[in-house]
């Protein structure tokens, strides 16, 4: 998904797969596209100007 498209859909951020173009909410991972699939989503942080990211 790095390579994912970055956009939104009614005001929703999301991402579409460079692959199969199926598109995800940035917001919690589910596939606006297909409900059978759903990326991982993680909580993060920026301190100091560091990314923090929250492990599961």
């Amino acid at each position: 998904m790095s390579r994912g498209i970055v956009g939104d859909r009614r005001g929703e951020p999301t991402v579409a797969s460079p692959l199969g173009k199926q598109v995800f909410s940035l917001l919690d991972g589910r596939c606006l596209d297909d409900e059978a699939h759903r990326l991982p989503v993680y909580d993060v942080r920026v301190v100091d100007g560091i990314v923090q990211i929250a492990s599961r």
